[in-house]
């Protein structure tokens, strides 16, 4: 099954995967992260603190609380200096990992901070993401950086 790490997306249709993970959140869980203080949302709030530490390892940010993730699990970078898209498809078809590559309907964000040209490649966490989705996802940057974006 592929990882499916787009979940701010509002495109339609989305791959399959995705439509039998919302059937099964929506059966067995209904929450998500930062919409309440009862125990699955604080465990959504708990994997997004463990992706932000795993991610801050590996780009070795010392703080980890210095790299945001919003309380939605948004998560906007680029690797190296590789197109995004570029970026994107080679974690699709290498590591079977789907991202958002672009503007996501915010140009003004990415004029304000200089990604305005390209965009960035942004992973959206959602209850379903699970931690060793992210730590593959974490490994997968580190081999694209290793291999120079090849």
């Amino acid at each position: 099954m592929p990882i499916y790490l787009d979940n701010a997306a509002t495109s339609f249709p989305k791959p399959e995967v995705v439509y039998r993970a919302a059937d099964e959140f929506m059966r067995k869980v209904g929450v998500n992260a930062g919409r309440g203080a009862y125990r699955q949302a604080l465990e959504a709030d708990r994997i997004i603190y463990e992706a932000r530490r795993s991610l801050a390892k590996l780009f070795n940010i010392k703080d980890a609380s210095r790299l945001n993730i919003n309380r939605v699990g948004l998560i906007s970078m680029n690797i190296m200096d590789l197109n995004p898209q570029k970026a994107g498809h080679m974690l699709d078809e290498k590591y079977g990992i789907m991202v958002r590559t672009g503007l996501h309907c915010a140009p003004c964000a990415h004029r304000t901070v200089g990604t305005i040209d390209w965009g960035t490649v942004r992973i959206g966490l959602g209850y379903f993401s699970s931690e060793k989705e992210i730590d593959l996802f974490a490994e997968a940057v580190k081999d694209i950086i290793r291999n120079g974006g090849c």
